[in-house]
């Protein structure tokens, strides 16, 4: 609950676990520049990311139909991807009581990212996510005697395996050729916004998409700041990825970072040290500075694979 405009614990529920630690969660994707391709070429590339709890040789197939997606990437120990996390270590002005690393952490799981490169321009693409299903075991059984001698016989009972499986199909269309236009209608559209926040769970406020019935318009989506307004507690990231999650596995999810994800006390000095570094928006993040945000949006980073702080936006040419 929210006191005097913060929140305080009124209370605490019993441990809530995970089913499945390795289901994946928040697919969204974004389009990047071709590993070790500098040169404008007509070729495109697609980071797809997501989280799981707990990961094991994640693997994203995908393919031009449904019905076949006969081609499949794996993480292979970082050869085509990578995977990272944060901890409460990673945050920000806990000194301050800022609750990124306090009151309002919560563990993120990993972030996965692989790519896909050498996709054809203009095309629609299908893919899939594999998941290690909940890991079961196998159980010596005790039977009752069959004869009059004292011999016990065991055998072994299933109660499960491990297995996998896949998600749900989702699907993109890669950006049209370079310097052209797409050979379905002639355009280039993106959505550009800002400040997006969240919302309730019970989704009290909505939110159309559907641009009056004229169906979907956009070729990528853009936003200036991604202002999940999270600022510390770590749990609406979870709630935030999920809303948006229709739209960024399907479309190009292009963010750029903003004060409420980034600004802290160390993002500078102010200049009379009488003035509260507050008056300057430095705790904006809650204590954030970034990390969460450059987890989920590697992209727009100077080094992706980082933990540290994000220190620049992304730039993308249409």
């Amino acid at each position: 609950k929210k006191k005097k405009g913060y929140r305080e614990i009124y209370g605490v529920s019993n441990v809530v676990t995970y089913n499945n630690l390795y289901e994946p969660m928040h697919a969204h994707i974004s389009v990047v520049n071709p590993v070790n391709n500098k040169a404008v070429t007509n070729d495109f590339a697609i980071q797809v990311m997501w989280v799981q709890k707990a990961w094991q040789n994640p693997v994203v197939k995908y393919g031009t139909s449904a019905s076949d997606l006969d081609n499949s990437i794996s993480y292979n120990n970082g050869a085509n991807g990578y995977i990272t996390t944060y901890t409460p270590s990673m945050l920000c002005d806990t000194q301050y009581g800022q609750p990124a690393a306090l009151g309002g952490w919560f563990d993120p799981g990993y972030f996965i990212n692989i790519l896909l490169q050498g996709l054809k321009s203009d095309t629609t693409y299908f893919y899939q996510l594999k998941k290690k299903k909940k890991r079961r075991v196998f159980q010596k059984t005790k039977k009752k005697k069959l004869c009059p001698f004292a011999f016990f016989f065991f055998f072994l009972r299933r109660v499960g395996e491990s297995s996998y499986g896949w998600t749900n199909i989702f699907n993109f269309t890669t950006p049209c050729p370079t310097g052209g236009y797409s050979a379905r209608d002639n355009t280039v559209k993106f959505v550009g916004f800002g400040d997006l926040g969240n919302m309730a769970i019970d989704f009290s406020k909505h939110h159309s998409w559907d641009w009056d019935d004229e169906g979907e318009l956009y070729s990528i989506n853009t936003t200036s700041t991604i202002a999940n307004y999270a600022v510390g507690y770590e749990s609406e990231w979870d709630d935030f990825m999920h809303q948006i999650g229709p739209i960024a596995n399907h479309v190009p999810y292009m963010t750029g970072i903003g004060n409420h994800e980034y600004s802290w006390s160390g993002e500078w000095i102010p200049p009379a040290s009488q003035v509260s570094t507050d008056s300057y928006g430095t705790s904006d993040s809650g204590g954030e500075c970034g990390v969460p945000y450059n987890s989920l949006f590697p992209f727009a980073s100077v080094n992706p694979t980082s933990s540290p702080q994000p220190t620049v936006n992304f730039f993308f040419c249409l």
